[in-house]
């Protein structure tokens, strides 16, 4: 059945929880994914600054140790005493150092390159030698060369010192060649020039473009990371500090959980605002229409009764003269016909707009004598099955009237569209509550076509009926009955909303 047609014949109270539910949760809802993303991005412009400012530090720090070892070399006057050179450097960095002329064996370790291109300006140049970084400062004097082997510890120190990076922060340097020149922290063992650093902040710092990114760096966990590229001489590196992600949003995981229990409970709090408000709002308005329908049945047994005394009473008249009349009897005859037709169609629609048997009567015979006209009249064989309970004691006429119209409009349904053989009307007490149960055999709603539905299954019919079941403050539901025909099910008060 389609899902229009369900909302279509909702009750009041549910449709109207159900909106005002929707629009509430829905506001609520979006107003908590923006201020998740709110909370999201204000975190990560916290941690991006955070970032880069260690990033700045770090990296004037390593530029002025470079530029401190290179300033040191071009200053001194380099007398030829190798120990000058040692007392020009702090014993953690110092390896190695020679002042000889350019063909001494002793210059046998520096590398060849820098001996043909050593000048008088110390040159800066890193090594990598069985995996571990250390640095060459070359220069040239006269028709000496000085060079001195520095170790990369004292860098490694300047990286290894976090401090505003908490539990997963890290700074590094990747070289040209995307290796990592110092050890990365989480791993055991020492792996610089071990690890290879493909990332797009990587790729960013050799292009010139220093910035911060939410990325995923070189073990595939999502970091925020902020990237430089430091050049020094023939040194070109790319300084990157980052922090998991995880980390950065931890605080706000821990304010979800307080924010999840006070969403949960701002929801439970909307569906109760919203089940009192469509109480409160549905009680007048079932009121209302129940007024309508009251005066509807008024209306209706004025014209019955105006229909019955007046033109009916005209007509008979009428029949009165035309028998006393001189016409020619074949004519009479004919006249006397049309108007004892349009007496008994006066009655039906008389009998259609005020049942007397209701009336004067009760509700259970004039259930019982509706179902025998509408079955002598369509062919369907109406089976009704009626409670000893209602019999002995019928409900107020307010009731029985809204009951009567309800069953007469489903029969009328039943008959026009169902193509039913057999048809079931059921009513019997519940407590303080009465079930009408109308079940047939036919083509149920499943086999009717979408595009006939809104005509036949959601029309002015069902509509009525729906109407009618939420003026008295019922429920009416409807689906396949036992022999997959349609089954129409209404529960209403014994007493009507005004009585209540």
């Amino acid at each position: 059945m389609e899902l229009s047609l369900r909302w279509t014949l909702l009750p009041l109270r549910w449709k109207l929880f159900a909106t005002h539910a929707a629009i509430s949760i829905s506001v609520i809802l979006a107003g908590a994914l923006a201020a998740y993303e709110l909370t999201c991005i204000s975190l990560n412009d916290r941690a991006f600054r955070q970032l880069e400012s260690v990033r700045a530090l770090k990296t004037q720090d390593i530029r002025r140790q470079l530029e401190d070892w290179i300033e040191r070399l071009d200053k001194s006057p380099l007398t030829g005493n190798p120990q000058d050179l040692k007392r020009l450097f702090s014993a953690e960095d110092f390896l190695e150092g020679w002042i000889a002329p350019k063909q001494d064996p002793a210059l046998i370790h520096v590398p060849s390159n820098l001996i043909s291109t050593a000048s008088n300006k110390t040159q800066l140049v890193e090594s990598q030698t069985g995996g571990t970084l250390s640095f060459w400062l070359v220069r040239k004097t006269n028709e000496s060369l000085a060079a001195v082997h520095l170790s990369s510890r004292t860098l490694g120190r300047y990286l290894t010192d976090r401090p505003g990076l908490g539990e997963t922060g890290e700074t590094y340097i990747v070289g040209t060649d995307h290796l990592i020149r110092t050890d990365s922290r989480f791993f055991p063992t020492p792996n610089a020039l071990q690890i290879k650093v493909d990332t797009e902040a990587v790729k960013r710092a050799f292009e010139d473009r220093p910035g911060a990114l939410e990325i995923r760096d070189y073990r595939g966990v999502p970091v925020l990371s902020a990237f430089t590229r430091l050049k020094v001489g023939t040194i070109d590196w790319a300084i990157l500090s980052e922090i998991d992600v995880s980390e950065v949003r931890l605080p706000f995981k821990e304010m979800a959980r307080a924010g999840g229990i006070l969403l949960v409970a701002t929801l439970a709090l909307i569906l109760f605002i919203s089940g009192w408000l469509s109480a409160r709002l549905a009680t007048p308005i079932q009121i209302n229409r129940f007024s309508l329908y009251e005066g509807q049945e008024l209306e209706r047994g004025r014209i019955a009764r105006e229909l019955h005394d007046g033109v009916g009473q005209l007509l008979s008249a009428t029949l009165l003269k035309l028998t006393a009349s001189e016409i020619e009897p074949e004519t009479r005859r004919k006249l006397h016909q049309s108007i004892d037709e349009v007496l008994i169609e006066i009655r039906n629609i008389s009998s259609d707009l005020s049942s007397q048997l209701l009336a004067s009567f009760g509700l259970v015979p004039a259930l019982r004598q509706l179902a025998q006209d509408t079955g002598e009249g369509s062919g369907i064989q109406i089976e009704l099955q009626i409670d000893p309970a209602i019999d002995l004691n019928p409900p107020t006429l307010s009731v029985s009237q809204h009951l009567f119209r309800i069953s007469q409009e489903a029969l009328h349904n039943l008959v026009r569209h169902s193509s039913a053989k057999v048809a079931k009307l059921d009513l019997r007490r519940r407590g303080e509550w009465i079930e009408l149960v109308i079940e047939d055999d036919g083509q149920g709603f499943s086999n009717v076509s979408t595009t006939r539905l809104p005509k036949q299954a959601g029309g002015h019919g069902l509509n009525n009926i729906r109407d009618r079941v939420e003026s008295l403050g019922g429920v009416f539901t409807m689906g396949s009955g036992s022999s997959r025909g349609a089954r129409l099910e209404i529960r209403v008060p014994w007493h009507t909303v005004r009585e209540r």
